[in-house]
């Protein structure tokens, strides 16, 4: 049949307390913790920042220098996050076994308590020769605060990372409204440059030259009966001076024409060329009447 047996040891104030040897089993313990029972209360990084022994607190961030800029509440932010930091780096966490007693058989965790006394002098008990303990349960505290910073900069984090993926977003609608300009400016130079290449194409046709020849000359058909018919004169054979008038009137023709496809201005005789066909129709038929003459 099992024995359970219990032990109240109380550590209040006023009442001394006691050493406990051996190993102990204890469903649940309870620590005293009444505000009515407690004194000098002020946060921890605080405490932690002014219980610091002087080597080492010549490292910790002063709260003096995070208080120079930004309000009360960015401050106080600043200086617990600088105290958690520092505290985090000095502590080290071991592995241990003891060298004697029933627990010796078992790995342990923990801190060494001469180290943790450099950091936190406060959760350390005993002085001297005698051995050293280490409140353990007062380390809740510190892991308490150093989640709270953590958490505080995970926050800043999270609306850093909103901010700048709202940001992202007005670009990229900005980048997609630049990206149909560039392409409607895009469709607009096409049809500009298209314009441009087919105009040439729409130029005046060039005169055909006509070379200067002499009428065709009529055959004259034979006599049916002795009666002679009167034969038609035949034409001249065209005088040199009359030959060289027709050549100037060509080359006159052909000078208009290059004339109206480079400027469009007006003729040798003052006249406006006439547009298009019939232009070069009325060339043509000035052109056979002065050969014919």
């Amino acid at each position: 049949m099992a024995t359970h047996r219990s032990l109240s040891v109380g550590l209040s104030s006023g009442v001394p307390g006691g050493i406990l040897h051996g190993t102990w089993q204890a469903d649940n313990a309870v620590t005293s913790s009444d505000r009515r029972l407690k004194k000098s209360i002020v946060p921890l990084y605080r405490a932690i920042a002014e219980a610091a022994p002087g080597g080492a607190a010549s490292t910790m961030p002063s709260p003096d220098a995070a208080a120079g800029e930004g309000s009360a509440v960015r401050t106080t932010a600043s200086e617990r996050a600088s105290t958690v930091g520092w505290v985090l780096r000095e502590l080290r966490p071991v592995s241990f076994n003891f060298k004697d007693g029933p627990e010796a058989k078992y790995s342990r965790y923990g801190f060494v308590a001469q180290e943790l006394q450099q950091v936190l002098p406060g959760v350390v008990r005993g002085q001297g020769e005698e051995h050293l303990k280490v409140a353990y349960q007062d380390l809740i505290a510190l892991l308490t605060l150093a989640a709270q910073v953590l958490q505080e900069k995970v926050s800043t984090l999270e609306e850093t990372v909103m901010q700048l993926r709202g940001e992202t977003a007005a670009i990229r609608t900005d980048y997609h409204k630049l990206d149909e300009n560039y392409h409607k400016l895009d469709e607009k130079l096409n049809i500009l440059l298209s314009g441009q290449r087919a105009s040439p194409l729409q130029q005046a046709p060039l005169v055909p030259e006509v070379p200067p020849s002499a009428p065709p000359v009529q055959p004259v058909p034979p006599a049916r009966n002795s009666t002679q018919v009167p034969q038609e004169p035949q034409a001249r054979p065209q005088e040199p001076q009359q030959q060289e008038r027709q050549l100037r009137g060509a080359q006159e023709a052909r000078e208009d024409s290059l004339q109206r496809r480079q400027g469009g201005g007006p003729l040798r005789d003052g006249s406006l060329p006439a547009p298009g066909l019939r232009h070069l129709q009325e060339l043509e038929a000035k052109l056979r009447q002065n050969m014919l003459r």
